[in-house]
């Protein structure tokens, strides 16, 4: 798989378990926002979902765990998104 879309579907998954209208208005709540920050343990990286809130040029932020491979830290690194492990 491609590192982008590997690391696109952090986004997309966020949407898998919520309705197609709900899609809507999280579009247009990162249309709006300052600033997208993403909160999302390991496990939903790598992961194909349903549905596409938005591309990760939108995310200037993932909060995640510390099982988030290092390869993929880095990655979201040299696209200039800030990752914070906790």
């Amino acid at each position: 798989m491609h590192a982008q879309q590997q690391l696109q579907t952090t986004l997309d998954v966020l949407e898998s378990k919520a309705s197609v209208s709900v899609k809507g208005l999280k579009r247009a709540m990162v249309a709006c926002a300052k600033e997208v920050i993403v909160v999302a343990d390991a496990s939903k990286f790598g992961r194909v979902a349903f549905a596409t809130v938005a591309g990760l040029d939108a995310v200037k932020r993932v909060i995640t765990d510390s099982s988030l491979r290092r390869d993929t830290i880095s990655r979201l690194d040299s696209m200039g998104i800030e990752v914070s492990v906790v």
